[in-house]
C-alpha cells in the first residue's frame, strides 16, 4: 500500500506552531525539538498505517497521543 498524504487544517497548523512557540518560551530548546520529532514520527506512522490509531469521537477521525496534553 502506498504512503498516504497527511493533510493539515489551517487550525491544526496554527495550533502546532503555537505549541512550538510555547515550548520555546517556557522550556529548553531540546523539549521543542523533541516535540517536533515526536510529531514527525507520528505523521510518518499515520502515512504508512492510517488505521493504527483509535477512532476519536467524531466521524472518521482518529487520534494519536503525542504527549500528556497533546493529541493529534
Amino acid at each position: 500500500m502506498p504512503d498516504r498524504k497527511v493533510i493539515w487544517s489551517e487550525k491544526a497548523i496554527a495550533d502546532y506552531h503555537q505549541n512550538i512557540d510555547y515550548l520555546l518560551i517556557e522550556w529548553p530548546d531540546t523539549v521543542a525539538s523533541n516535540f517536533i520529532e515526536d510529531v514527525e514520527t507520528v505523521l510518518n506512522l499515520i502515512s504508512h498505517y492510517p488505521d493504527m490509531y483509535p477512532l476519536a469521537n467524531y466521524s472518521g477521525t482518529r487520534k494519536a497521543v503525542i504527549g500528556k496534553q497533546i493529541t493529534l
